[in-house]
């Protein structure tokens, strides 16, 4: 399971914060998880590299479990996350979810498909 916690440029709630689940796509065989589209959604690191497009080391630091400042992810805009002093969230931590297990973040399993791929359907682990 994948996540990051998001530190705000400035604290101003320090007893409240949000949780970011961010969506993704839904497989259900062979064809649908190895979609060029869709089939990224199976692994965080194809989402970061084929949909994102960032480098190797961005990656590994996003998937590192260190605290992720809020204006590194400005510019990505990977969620409903406060980008400016009028949203909601804004002033507040936040621990960020990137379901990306095809599963609609309620998997607990291996699905083997009729014609014989394998998905990895484990997005129930975050909860």
């Amino acid at each position: 399971a994948w996540y990051g916690v998001i530190e705000p440029a400035v604290l101003q709630e320090e007893d409240a914060f949000f949780v970011e689940i961010m969506g993704g796509a839904v497989c259900f065989n062979k064809t649908s998880c190895e979609d060029t589209w869709l089939g990224a959604w199976m692994g965080i690191t194809s989402i970061l590299k084929e949909k994102l497009h960032l480098d190797d080391t961005y990656v590994d630091f996003l998937k590192s479990g260190a605290d992720i400042p809020l204006s590194m992810l400005a510019t990505l805009k990977p969620g409903w996350l406060p980008w400016a002093d009028t949203h909601p969230y804004a002033g507040r931590r936040g621990v960020y979810f990137p379901t990306c297990t095809a599963d609609v973040s309620i998997g607990r399993h291996n699905v083997t498909y009729e014609d014989g791929y394998t998905a990895y359907h484990h997005g129930g682990i975050n909860f």
